[in-house]
């Protein structure tokens, strides 16, 4: 497939800037009718305390919408759970995790795979905003549901058919975002080690400080850059199970990539499927 036809359907708001939604940001918007804070931090952490106005929906009942094989179950789940947050498809989303944006980046690449138009993810999480006085409060927030209703984004979701016709393309970047040992084969989560033949790692932690923001945008765009991957290609990342590859998916939004996505079935599908290159 070629790569301009893949994304030729990009209708998601452009700005990328606004992917990472900083505290003072979110500070001025608690409140904001038009903007749905999402906490998908657990619920015991959840009633400890959370930001004003947030919504509690724990980031595994996204994570979990990938053991679904049927695109319009996943379909009907995802805007069960949306509907029930109060979130309008108009509304500003903004998610929020612990810390570093693990969690949150999965939630995120779903809302952005079924096209809702803005959202983003708090820099720093939760610990970010408490070590930065942010105001918190214990009571549960509830909101009215809203019938909400989405569209499928596919080119924002690679599929293993997908990489087996162009794993050797030159057309497009394969990004293993797991760690150095699972990439060369020596940490082994599935029946085979190694990574997707051409594949180049990048860790995802590696845009990451230790306090869970965001490293500064030039500082992590020279990561990818010095791998020779710039913003006009066509990128796809891929973990264990889809989750740190929503995070690198974020990183690259975060950037001003466009042509990005996930193969969200990563190492646990390809590295037990024999039919499937290996490379060490």
């Amino acid at each position: 497939m070629n790569k301009d036809n893949r994304f030729q359907t990009n209708t998601v708001d452009e700005n990328n800037s606004t992917k990472l939604e900083e505290k003072d940001g979110l500070v001025r918007k608690i409140g904001n009718s038009e903007v749905r804070i999402l906490d998908v931090r657990d619920k015991q952490n959840y009633c400890k305390g959370h930001i004003p106005g947030s919504v509690n929906i724990h980031y595994k009942r996204f994570a979990e919408l990938n053991s679904l094989n049927d695109k319009n179950k996943v379909l009907t789940e995802f805007e069960t759970i949306v509907d029930e947050a109060g979130v309008k498809a108009s509304d500003i989303v903004v998610i929020y995790d612990k810390s570093d944006c693990l969690d949150a980046a999965i939630v995120f690449w779903f809302f952005e795979y079924f096209n809702h138009k803005d959202v983003r993810v708090l820099n720093g999480g939760f610990e970010n905003w408490i070590n930065t006085n942010g105001p918190i409060e214990i009571t549960e927030s509830k909101h009215e549901a809203t019938d909400y209703r989405a569209t499928i984004r596919d080119e924002v979701k690679y599929t293993s058919e997908l990489l087996m016709a162009r794993i050797y393309s030159k057309d497009l970047k394969i990004i293993d975002v797991r760690s150095r040992s699972e990439y060369l084969g020596e940490n082994r989560k599935a029946k085979r080690g190694g990574h997707i033949p051409g594949a180049l790692n990048i860790e995802w932690n590696k845009t990451i400080n230790p306090d869970g923001t965001f490293k500064d945008r030039e500082t992590f765009f020279n990561l990818y850059n010095e791998k020779g991957i710039t913003p006009e290609e066509e990128i796809v990342t891929y973990c264990q199970h889809g989750q740190r590859a929503a995070h690198g998916y974020l990183t690259l939004r975060i950037l001003g990539f466009s042509k990005i996505g996930v193969y969200i079935k990563s190492w646990e599908e390809w590295g037990n499927e024999l039919i499937f290159p290996v490379e060490i």
